[in-house]
């Protein structure tokens, strides 16, 4: 993949497009210094383009520098307030990094993006973990099958689900959807970093 990227910025040394392949090809294979100082010229060319920031977000997340990445996210709205993945992602990492003490900010973004895109599979499974986050168990469960039934092959949604039935006392059913998440996973599904080892570790104490 990197021999394509480097291919492609010497045939057309002026398309962004490359030097963004090539941030994300760092951002990928952990080089996250080099893919921030691939951003850094991007962001010093064009300051006002909301995906250098967004990528920025992606990279300090994965540093676990989630202060410079909240930063990064609220530029980007900042620069493009109509684009829904924003809030999304700055909302749902507000409950990766927190927990529930910021859930009720979290919730507004949320809530902001399902405004703007109120048929996103992954806003739906990001609002049922807010209620998920709030204990209110039946209502994170409503919109987690809405999600699970739009994207049934998602393991992310499919461990949420487990969450919950784990909090109705269901033992067996969340040990089938923590199975069902993990089986996604080993077949090259997208899911979240540390994923894996967290279900491992779920199955372990059922």
């Amino acid at each position: 993949a990197k021999r394509l990227i480097d291919k492609g910025k010497i045939l057309s040394p002026k398309k962004k497009t490359f030097l963004f392949l090539e941030a994300e090809y760092y951002a990928k294979t952990e080089k996250y210094d080099k893919a921030l100082e691939i951003l850094k010229k991007l962001e010093e060319e064009n300051p006002k383009n909301p995906r250098v920031y967004f990528m920025k977000a992606y990279i300090y997340d994965h540093m676990k520098n989630y202060k410079n990445a909240e930063e990064a996210l609220r530029k980007a709205i900042e620069l493009d307030p109509e684009d829904p993945d924003f809030y999304n992602y700055l909302g749902y990492s507000l409950l990766l990094w927190y927990g529930d003490k910021r859930v009720d900010e979290a919730e507004k973004l949320i809530k902001k993006a399902l405004e703007l895109d109120p048929d996103n599979p992954a806003y739906i499974d990001s609002m049922g973990w807010v209620y998920y986050m709030k204990g209110q168990y039946d209502k994170a469960m409503q919109y987690l099958l809405k999600a699970l039934g739009m994207v049934y092959d998602d393991p992310v949604v499919n461990e949420h689900v487990g969450d919950v039935l784990l909090k109705f006392g269901h033992k067996e059913e969340a040990k089938r959807y923590y199975n069902k998440a993990l089986k996604l996973l080993e077949q090259g599904k997208q899911g979240e970093r540390g994923q894996k080892e967290r279900l491992f570790e779920k199955l372990r104490n059922l």
